[in-house]
C-alpha cells in the first residue's frame, strides 16, 4: 500500500485523526483528500499542512459551487 485516501473531506480536523494512525506505520503513506464540498475548497490551504495529495470532484464541486 503506498496511500490512504479520505472522501468527503471538510476540512483539516477531519483529517488529523488518520494522519496520526498513518504515521505509526512501518513504511511512509501519502495522504490523499478527496475534495468534494465547497467547505474543503476554502479550506485548501489549511487541508494542505496535513495532507500530500489532493483529488478534486468536479462532478460534486460542479452541483455545489457557482462557476467562477
Amino acid at each position: 500500500m503506498n496511500f490512504v485516501a479520505m472522501s468527503f473531506v471538510h476540512s483539516a480536523k477531519d483529517l488529523t485523526p488518520l494522519r496520526e494512525m498513518i504515521s505509526h506505520s512501518s513504511r511512509p503513506l501519502l495522504l490523499i483528500a478527496k475534495v468534494e464540498k465547497p467547505q474543503a475548497v476554502t479550506a485548501t490551504e489549511k487541508n494542505l499542512e496535513v495532507i500530500d495529495e489532493i483529488i478534486e470532484a468536479r462532478d460534486n464541486l460542479g452541483i455545489e459551487m457557482p462557476i467562477e
